[in-house]
């Protein structure tokens, strides 16, 4: 009697699943070890302030005067610019990869390497941070991070081009832009990512302005 062999399952499979929640849960958790493992390795091996050259939000260069123009100058730049290119880069695939997990994961290592190192724009007084979980609560960055995350996931299925491999330049037309429709759950994740960045931007800037 022949034994049924069952196909291995990949990482990759349950970022490009069928079921939104199992991308969103997949995706937030590589980029939660991303950023944990890469804050761990910052705070032991490189001194406070050495990575300030990386901080790279020009927004933060310059103080506001009151909470809430700051927020909404964090909130523009944000949803606008990073938020974006999470969008645009949704538009491709390198054969079953969707290209737009790369900028979040990217994210997720510059946040745990700037907190392990006080590398921030504006850092703060108390020094770099041990890794210690509560700061995902008390900082804006995580939340900022599982926007682009829910965004990324939520895309995964919209993509236009493919590229056979990460060194081709050839890409491919898959589909048309009158293809590419949203489920009421990945517009759901549209709505909650707007509302993380939003509190982000928020808590940011009330940081910021009594720093």
């Amino acid at each position: 009697m022949n034994s049924i062999v069952h196909p291995r399952l990949r990482p990759l499979d349950l970022l490009i699943h069928p079921n939104l929640l199992i991308r969103l849960l997949s995706n937030w958790l590589i980029g939660f070890i991303i950023f944990l493992s890469v804050w761990v390795l910052s705070y032991g091996i490189f001194p406070s302030g050495s990575l300030r050259f990386a901080a790279g939000n020009p927004v933060l260069t310059s103080v506001g005067e009151s909470v809430l123009p700051e927020a909404l100058r964090i909130f523009a730049w944000n949803l606008c610019l990073t938020g974006g290119l999470v969008v645009y880069s949704s538009l491709f695939v390198v054969k079953e990869f969707p290209a737009g997990y790369l900028l979040p994961w990217i994210i997720c290592a510059h946040y745990g390497a700037l907190l392990g190192t006080n590398s921030f724009a504006l850092p703060d007084p108390a020094g770099p941070a041990a890794p210690n979980l509560v700061v995902l609560w008390t900082r804006a960055g995580w939340r900022e991070i599982s926007a682009y995350l829910l965004i990324a996931a939520a895309l995964a299925h919209i993509y236009q081009w493919q590229l056979p491999s990460w060194w081709s330049t050839r890409m491919k037309r898959v589909r048309s832009w009158r293809e590419l429709h949203l489920s009421s759950g990945e517009v759901i994740c549209f709505i909650l990512a707007i509302g993380l960045l939003g509190w982000a931007a928020y808590v940011e800037a009330w940081q910021i302005i009594h720093l």
